[in-house]
């Protein structure tokens, strides 16, 4: 029997066991990357392992016959080798020719050396690209469906996909309509991208090329011959991810049996689902004879049937090459549209439209019956815009593009002059910053500036709700996968973060670890300006001051020295973290206050650690139409019950407690008030124990967190703010915004905080703080108005200043 060590022990062990593995993966990585890279190796990859399949596997066999690269290795990683017997059995003994799980240890040996690298999709949240390697990203068709931010919501599910394009030294495109569609608009990649657009065709079209009768032998391999036409459906897959598609297989499995008795004899259906769905449309037996083998290449089946019926698939695009009917049979049509978005109205689709099954049918025999006279014009029309390098020819000329350095059909995307601007903005947990942050990337004039911001992904909901706060202009660049390098480094890389940067930090195996780190994030990116906004973690400011910039800012949004020594439950939990980060301040160009008499505290206390002229000030902004559309009904007077109110995290540096044994004081005399906090945080349980020691729970309530507090705030009398030490709090803003008159304690930054004849400071004691409530209740706080536009035209302007893109910063 295992004792009650031993239990422990091993539920230890089991929870460590997938670290070990973890760490044990990342060292295998990084000695990998010690490797040489091979300029004879190629690696292929399609949807991430599905197949040897799409724009790779028309490049594969390009190159395979190309007299010029005769001794080159061609590496494919698939899902597992032996789900695929097709392409097992045509490559076996073909020396030149690897079949490799994909994220296998040989996987990520050649991802690592392989000269070219190629991928229609993307690589894992890991990889990086190495000095010396090409990559080679074809993506996979010709959008018709929304992509990547068009898509409602969707620039959180960008972030490997940009992150693989940004690497990438080439992109290949079907033409302008899609540079334009995909990469400039859909993946935000203007201004950004700092490789090239090979616009040459789609190599995956070529195979359709192969003389029809041959196609047709492949396609309708393994099953009876009726003599008649044969019309292939080919539906798009539906779901939120590829990872988790909606199983639609038994719809489809009946779509495709109706579709068989609509047509009626003569007529072959073949079904061609997506790759991320084949797996379970496979098991279902009444799908035998009529799926498509999900090995056998897309376009070899397009160039194998007589029509085709589908509905929001980039195969449409393909098919147009071959000027043969197609139909599209589309119930859902609305939804989808709504759901997703379309680049084409449906009326300008080239062929007919319908939610009917049957009907889709007839179409299908009536556009045969015409010889595909039917929306001819239309069909040649989208050829035009869409793919017009679509000769067969395409893999030839990309592979002279990436290996050959041919330029004839290579372009870059042209930018649009705006400044460059990248905010690292923390982890997006819902707090002061986190607010400022999404305030200023509201008022920031998207017209002249192109702004990004990074922020690790896996947030959790808190980070997921304040995602969808961020303005929709701004370009997303979550930080996915773990930072590389070996054991050895990585035990620096911690020191470092905990101890701060030594003087030969930069020369250390360190500056390589985040060097390769930002390249893996950002590729070749470049920005006029880089921001730590947040200004609380040495890692991403060893990461951000690796990113070529003409400017790097650090934003300090308190006493950082008192943020520092900021005791909690006995402990000091920022003092090594913050120490670290100032070991960093002398390598940025400024270092931003969010006041100017903050900023006077951090240039005295900071001293050792920036030069003088480093320190500067940038108020911060706030978004008045949120603050006011959030005040839902105006505001109605209680029945002689008055109300202050307070907002903030729940933490001991917000001192709530002196609130409430203030209001404890004052409701012996003022027994008609109350107090009203809203927020959450670690001191919760202290909060309530002191209330009920203090025998004050009907007056006091504490609110919890509110996303839009505003509504609450307004139907309050008096705001109220308790704490030791703040930078420019944005709740006093906000209040301010309101109307509501403004009691706060006296800070050390609190003449920048509170403008001048807009509230009522008192000391920050318990007395203080109750003869401020009783001056209130007394009429002696005065309201003034306060100018919110002119306020946020100089604080924007602040902004601006403070990373270097329009007149000198005030120091």
């Amino acid at each position: 029997m295992v004792g009650e060590r031993g239990s422990a022990w091993m539920a230890r062990a089991s929870r460590l066991g997938p670290l070990a593995r973890r760490a044990a993966g990342g060292e295998a990585a990084a000695m990998f990357r010690r490797l040489p890279v091979n300029p004879g190796v190629v690696l292929y990859e399609s949807f991430a392992g599905n197949g040897m399949l799409c724009n790779p596997e028309a490049i594969f066999r390009s190159l395979l016959v190309d007299p010029r690269h005769p001794g080159m290795r061609h590496v494919w990683a698939l899902d597992d080798p032996g789900r695929h017997p097709r392409v097992v059995e045509e490559f076996a003994g073909d020396e030149r020719i690897s079949l490799v799980r994909r994220r296998s240890a040989r996987y990520f040996r050649h991802l690592a050396t392989a000269g070219l690298l190629v991928n229609n999709a993307t690589f894992p949240a890991g990889f990086g690209k190495r000095p010396g390697q090409i990559y080679l990203n074809t993506w996979h068709g010709s959008p018709i469906k929304t992509m990547g931010y068009d898509i409602p919501g969707g620039g959180p599910a960008t972030a490997n996909i940009v992150r693989n394009f940004l690497q990438a030294d080439y992109l290949v495109s079907a033409g302008r309509f899609m540079t334009e569609k995909l990469y400039a608009g859909a993946y935000r990649l203007r201004n950004v991208f700092s490789g090239q657009i090979i616009e040459a065709g789609q190599p995956r079209v070529d195979r359709q090329f192969l003389p029809h009768r041959d196609a047709r032998a492949i396609l309708m391999a393994g099953r009876p011959r009726s003599g008649g036409r044969v019309v292939l459906y080919a539906p798009t897959w539906r779901g939120s991810s590829f990872a988790e598609p909606d199983d639609e297989s038994a719809l489809l499995a009946a779509r495709t049996r109706r579709l068989s008795e609509y047509l009626g004899p003569g007529w072959d259906v073949r079904l061609k689902v997506h790759q991320s769905v084949y797996g379970a449309a496979r098991l279902r037996a009444d799908l035998a004879g009529a799926l498509v083998d999900n090995d056998i290449p897309t376009n070899v089946v397009l160039a194998g049937c007589d029509a085709l019926i589908a509905d929001y698939s980039s195969l449409v695009v393909d098919y147009l090459v071959l000027d043969r009917p197609v139909v599209f049979f589309v119930p859902d049509l609305d939804d989808f549209d709504e759901a997703r978005g379309l680049y084409v109205e449906p009326c300008r689709w080239p062929g007919p439209v319908h939610s009917d099954l049957l009907d889709a049918a007839r179409s299908v025999r009536e556009s045969i019956a015409d010889g595909a006279a039917s929306y001819a014009h239309v069909r040649r029309e989208w050829r035009d815009r869409m793919c017009p390098m679509d000769d067969g020819e395409a893999s030839a000329r990309v592979i002279d593009a990436a290996l050959h350095g041919r330029t004839d059909h290579v372009a870059r995307i042209p930018s649009d002059g705006r400044s460059k601007v990248l905010l690292y903005v923390g982890g997006l947990r819902s707090n002061g910053i986190t607010a400022s942050a999404l305030n200023l990337l509201r008022q920031i004039d998207h017209t002249r500036y192109d702004v990004s911001v990074m922020f690790p992904a896996g947030g959790g909901a808190d980070q997921a709700a304040n995602i969808q706060r961020i303005d929709p202009r701004v370009r997303m660049l979550p930080r996915v996968g773990r930072i590389g390098g070996l054991s050895g480094t990585q035990l620096l890389r911690q020191l470092v973060q905990r101890r701060g940067v030594g003087a030969r930090t930069r020369v250390l195996p360190l500056g390589t670890m985040f060097q390769a780190e930002w390249a893996r994030c950002f590729g070749g990116a470049t920005f006029d300006a880089i921001v730590d906004f947040m200004g609380y973690a040495v890692f991403w400011d060893l990461l951000l001051l690796q990113g070529p910039a003409d400017h790097h800012a650090i934003w300090l949004h308190n006493d950082m020295c008192a943020d520092a020594q900021r005791v909690v439950d006995g402990r000091r939990p920022l003092r090594r973290q913050l120490r670290a980060v100032f070991s960093t301040y002398r390598f940025f160009d400024d270092l931003v206050s969010v006041s100017p008499a903050l900023r006077d505290i951090n240039r005295s206390r900071l001293a050792a650690y920036a030069p003088t002229e480093a320190f500067t000030y940038a108020l911060n902004v706030i978004d008045v139409e949120a603050i006011l559309a959030g005040v839902q009904v105006p505001r109605t007077p209680s029945s002689g019950m008055v109300t202050f109110v307070a907002v903030g995290r729940l933490s001991s540096s917000k001192n709530f407690a002196r609130l409430i044994k203030a209001y404890a004081l004052l409701r012996h005399d003022h027994p008609s008030t109350r107090v009203l906090i809203l927020g959450e945080g670690p001191e919760r349980k202290n909060l309530e124990a002191l209330i009920n020691r203090l025998g004050v729970a009907d007056g006091v309530i504490l609110a919890g967190h509110q996303v839009t507090p505003y509504s609450t705030m307004a139907d309050a009398d008096c705001f109220v703010m308790t704490s030791d030490h703040e930078g420019q709090p944005m709740a006093i803003l906000e209040a301010l915004v309101l109307g509501l008159p403004v009691i706060t304690t006296r800070f050390a930054s609190v003449d920048s905080a509170l403008p001048q004849g807009c509230g009522l400071v008192v000391d920050s004691t318990v007395t203080g703080v109750r003869d401020g409530m009783a001056a209130f209740l007394r009429g002696e706080i005065v309201v003034r108005s306060f100018d919110a536009e002119a306020y946020n035209a100089e604080a924007i302007g602040q902004f601006y200043a403070a990373i270097g893109l329009t007149a000198e910063p005030v120091r």
